[in-house]
């Protein structure tokens, strides 16, 4: 099987909350690892950060998770997830 690349699009560049940098998305990071069994379940980790690299624990946005590689056996729990408060 063919490797497959995770791609992160939609993310909003506006301010989350104020016009702080602090809280102004910068990128999306996903952690996940770098190589798993076929058919064998894998945590992955998604996170919004600024441009300083922080996380941002006030982001209540939505991610949506998803590939594009036809050839990827990929089964996703969940097509989408909103960040509520208490993930910070």
């Amino acid at each position: 099987m063919k490797p497959f690349i995770i791609t992160v699009t939609g993310a909003s560049t506006t301010p989350v909350a104020t016009t702080e940098s602090s809280t102004k998305i910068a990128a999306i990071n996903v952690t996940a690892p770098k190589e798993s069994l076929t058919l064998t379940p894998f945590d992955m980790t998604v996170s919004i950060v600024n441009s300083a690299g922080q996380v941002i624990p006030s982001y209540t946005g939505t991610v949506y998770l998803g590939t594009n590689n036809l050839e990827a056996d990929v089964i996703f729990p969940v097509r989408s997830y909103t960040f509520t408060a208490a993930d910070k």
